[in-house]
């Protein structure tokens, strides 16, 4: 199935689940889905996101997609404005600063709040539903009543609440990978404190490949360093890449890693950073 086929295919099945209250709009431009009620967005799929998802998901699973891609659109968006409803599962998200543009491209970047983190790195407030999550706009997290720092805190102690131990497997020596495969992993870089419990020759030195997918090494293990950039670059071919650029956590903070030009690694740090500069291209994602 082509992203043509597959496109029309989501397109016809909300068409037919959602009543005819609902008006479903295809924008063939960014390849998405906006749905609306009485000319109220109710949301929008990026179809480029679950598009792969799809295709290796087993055949048998695609009828539990399709339902879960429409129960989206079929929630009470105003559930998102109760904060009783948001408080215990509202949680970070963070990644690369590159991936906002897509993100937000349909929904208007100006409509969310995106808070910096560190270097290329900043987080936003997602609301973790049971089959899918859900990003607040400002209107509802005005309609909450807090500020952004104790909303940040809530969001933090939440992810902490959902990670109970460094769930870390070593997947050369002296690289790990996060185990925690839960669409948070990315932000447990948040968590510093989790990578203090990892062996490893020399400061951790983190990319992000996905949602889903972190990789660690120590920043003086030239073999983890290869290693690193590798698994990096590999990533960027699986679904929902991230393109994230390597990090290294020094005085309880996540910095800029590089090397001085007399590194064995050096070159390879050089050619990781050009190559994911010319993945994060629009033109590159087509």
């Amino acid at each position: 199935m082509n992203r043509s086929d597959f496109a029309e295919m989501v397109f016809e099945y909300l068409k037919s689940n959602l009543g005819s209250s609902v008006d479903v709009c295809h924008d063939r431009d960014d390849n998405s889905i906006s749905c609306y009620r009485d000319s109220k967005n109710m949301g929008t799929l990026v179809l480029d996101n679950i598009y792969h998802d799809y295709l290796e998901a087993d055949p048998q699973d695609h009828g539990q997609m399709l339902n879960r891609w429409a129960s989206y659109f079929s929630l009470d968006q105003e559930l998102d404005s109760d904060f009783e409803y948001v408080k215990s599962r509202l949680l970070p998200s963070l990644r690369p600063n590159s991936s906002f543009a897509s993100l937000f491209y349909s929904m208007g970047q100006e409509n969310f709040t995106v808070t910096p983190y560190c270097w290329d790195h900043s987080t936003v407030l997602c609301v973790d539903h049971q089959d899918f999550t859900t990003i607040p706009d400002n209107k509802n997290i005005a309609a909450w009543g807090r500020t952004m720092e104790e909303l940040n805190a809530l969001a933090m102690s939440n992810l902490l609440g959902i990670t109970q131990e460094a769930e870390f497997m070593m997947i050369a020596p002296g690289v790990y990978i996060g185990g925690w495969c839960d669409t948070y992993d990315s932000s447990r870089l948040m968590l510093t404190d989790l990578f203090g419990l990892l062996e490893m020759n020399g400061d951790p030195v983190a990319i992000i490949g996905s949602k889903e997918t972190i990789f660690v090494t120590g920043a003086e293990d030239v073999n983890g360093l290869i290693d690193l950039l590798k698994l990096g670059l590999m990533a960027c071919d699986n679904p929902r890449p991230l393109h994230g650029l390597p990090i290294v956590l020094q005085n309880g903070g996540w910095e800029r890693f590089d090397l001085p030009p007399a590194h064995p690694v050096h070159k390879q740090l050089v050619d990781y950073h050009r190559e994911i500069g010319r993945r994060r291209m629009p033109s590159a994602q087509q």
